[in-house]
């Protein structure tokens, strides 16, 4: 089996990406939603967003909206027109084309995307987004798919969860996900407080674990727990002298964590 690459280099670029993009798919959104009937038809024609209507939602194309020209489909669906095992967000790929698409359930409403405006998490998509960065990067089918590999399945007993949060693709998506958490909340400390938080790798990792998913930390393997803490040690040593954490809040200039 493949394993994720794991470097500050790499992980700052890749969550760098992954935010950017989720930024680029809400300003979307939210111009869609404000967007006049001519300019909501001008953009269906440009191949940027199109009804659903098997799931009363909307999909979107990565590669029109973003600069990053990422090859990948946004699918925002209505809550009520999935099954009860496809009610959370997911990644896959499309059968004819092969096309890597994010499954977004998010919608109470049928095509209500200004209710989707309001309920897509970032968390959330930071974590899927990866998954399709990982997939551009590794290309090998037989790789991807963790989750149905592993829990997508309706009995409870028959969800190997260890197996699911120790695959190195799950614990990159939830690296991932909890490093941004971790420095959104950092950004938003005071300075005194990051003089504790900075005290040492410890008093940083501890921080920093708090916003981690709580199920992913649980099930953490020895081992995975082990690469966890020295992917943590790393950042650390990284951001710890950052002239931007030695200003006040309103001074920050990384709003693509603060945002």
């Amino acid at each position: 089996m493949k394993n994720i690459i794991e470097s500050v280099d790499t992980d700052k670029e890749q969550l760098r990406t992954a935010l950017t993009m989720y930024q680029e798919i809400m300003r979307f959104i939210d111009y869609y939603n404000k967007a006049s009937l001519d300019d909501q038809s001008e953009a269906r024609q440009q191949n940027k967003i199109d009804l659903l209507e098997s799931k009363k939602g909307y999909i979107i194309w990565l590669d029109t909206i973003c600069e990053t020209k990422t090859k990948g489909i946004l699918i925002l669906t209505h809550i009520g027109s999935e099954p009860d095992d496809k009610k959370n967000p997911g990644t896959g790929k499309l059968k004819d084309t092969k096309e890597p698409y994010i499954r977004y359930p998010c919608m109470e409403h049928p095509y209500d995307l200004m209710e989707a405006s309001f309920s897509i998490r970032r968390d959330v998509m930071v974590h899927e987004l990866v998954h399709i960065l990982d997939g551009i990067r590794i290309k090998d089918p037989t790789f991807m798919k963790p989750s149905s590999r592993f829990i997508d399945f309706p009995n409870e007993a028959d969800r190997d969860y260890p197996s699911y949060f120790n695959d190195s693709l799950e614990r990159n998506a939830f690296y991932m996900e909890g490093k941004d958490k971790a420095l959104k909340a950092l950004y938003r400390t005071t300075l005194e407080q990051r003089k504790d938080i900075f005290d040492s790798a410890k008093s940083f990792i501890e921080f920093c674990i708090k916003f981690f998913d709580k199920m992913f930390i649980k099930h953490l393997s020895t081992r995975s727990s082990q690469s966890l803490v020295k992917r943590l040690s790393r950042l650390y040593l990284d951001i710890k002298d950052d002239p931007s954490l030695q200003e006040t809040n309103k001074n920050i200039k990384n709003l693509l964590y603060f945002s």
